[in-house]
């Protein structure tokens, strides 16, 4: 089959936009790589990295700060999104968790066995920077940790277990993954080769999470067409019947423009083909199965008007289109990172981190927070 994308622009039926998470004196980013969860009864949990901040201090938002020194955090509805809980659960500390593994050399050994194919199973992979003192994130390696909750997030007897694989160079492991029938995850995350360093070429590679969370190996690097990009970054996996895999990422060149490719194995993530490339402009990605089959994928545009876009599929396989949705464009550049969520009436509840144009001022950068749109598919 050949894909296809509508070059219509439109805006959603109903949209509204909300506050799920503002502190003034911190920066809040990336529920992307913080993760997102709804669960049967409308409970949604939703993750992102923050770190206190003077927004009146020059380079005070730099992302290397809160890779390194961030706090991976957690907050809740229980009323599906329609409020959240205001002080956030801090699932990891990554300064304090970097120098126990990196500086101590004791990292915290819970293999506990945590079932992955029951819906209240979370499971958070993230990461650590070993150089806490880095100017620049060439002088920094990171390395994939994960943690496993039964519970919803409220206790993790699964982790912080992190790795560093010799034959890389640098490693981040992100919440994207598919649980298979057995019960086994498969589990997609970005790296630097060995060899790569100063080109600080990425790629996409794979780990297999068995027994309930007791073995975490190594599978491999996904052999995913280029093309012009010289990063193929932040998967966003999606099941699709009888064992294929739907997998969205962020394909980024030279020249910085940024688009989303799709590509597709139909051997539960063994071999891959590609799809094609679904935006004119816009990444990091996210899939999300609709109740009534069809797809959504949200993601972020960066360039004037700045803002939250989304697509949903003509059918259920993601081979066709409709057009771009607007969910909002009063942001500023940097901005994005979105996860999605259908809730129980059927609209949809994208989350992202955003900073808007209209709070900036002299001296001072707007506040980093994360925010919602609730839209419906129509």
């Amino acid at each position: 089959m050949r894909l296809s994308s509508s070059c219509d622009v439109v805006t959603p039926r109903a949209r509204r936009n909300i506050v799920i998470y503002r502190d003034d004196g911190y920066c809040s980013n990336w529920v992307m790589t913080g993760g997102m969860w709804r669960f049967p009864d409308g409970e949604i949990l939703t993750g992102f990295t923050r770190l206190a901040c003077d927004y009146a201090k020059p380079g005070a938002t730099n992302h290397l700060w809160l890779d390194t020194w961030g706090e991976l955090c957690l907050v809740r509805s229980k009323d599906d999104g329609e409020s959240w809980s205001s002080e956030p659960e801090v699932a990891l500390r990554k300064r304090d968790a970097a120098v126990a593994f990196f500086q101590d050399g004791e990292q915290n050994m819970n293999w506990n066995p945590v079932d992955f194919r029951s819906p209240d199973t979370v499971l958070l992979s993230n990461y650590l920077g070993e150089h806490l003192w880095a100017r620049d994130y060439k002088e920094v390696r990171f390395w994939s940790t994960i943690m496993a909750s039964p519970d919803r997030g409220r206790t993790w007897p699964l982790g912080p277990l992190t790795k560093k694989p010799s034959h890389m160079f640098s490693t981040w492991g992100l919440p994207s993954y598919v649980v298979r029938p057995n019960g086994d995850v498969l589990l997609f995350s970005d790296a630097i080769l060995r060899g790569n360093e100063e080109s600080q070429t990425m790629h996409i590679y794979t780990d297999l999470i068995e027994d309930m969370g007791r073995r975490w190996t190594y599978t491999g690097e996904l052999p995913l067409e280029r093309r012009d990009a010289r990063f193929i970054i932040h998967p966003a996996p999606l099941a699709l019947e009888g064992g294929g895999i739907l997998l969205a990422v962020r394909a980024q060149t030279p020249a910085r423009v940024v688009y989303v490719m799709l590509y597709r194995s139909d051997d539960h993530g063994r071999n891959w083909q590609t799809v094609g490339r679904v935006t004119d402009v816009g990444g990091t990605p996210h899939l999300l199965r609709l109740r009534d089959g069809r797809i959504a994928l949200t993601y972020e545009r960066r360039f004037p008007p700045c803002g939250m876009r989304a697509r949903v599929s003509l059918d259920t396989e993601g081979w066709a289109w409709g057009p771009e949705i607007i969910l909002r464009d009063d942001g500023e550049g940097d901005m994005g990172y979105s996860r999605s969520v259908q809730r129980a009436d059927g609209s949809i509840l994208t989350a992202y981190y955003i900073s808007l144009a209209k709070e900036r001022v002299p001296g001072r950068e707007p506040v980093r927070h994360i925010a919602g749109t609730i839209w419906r598919p129509d």
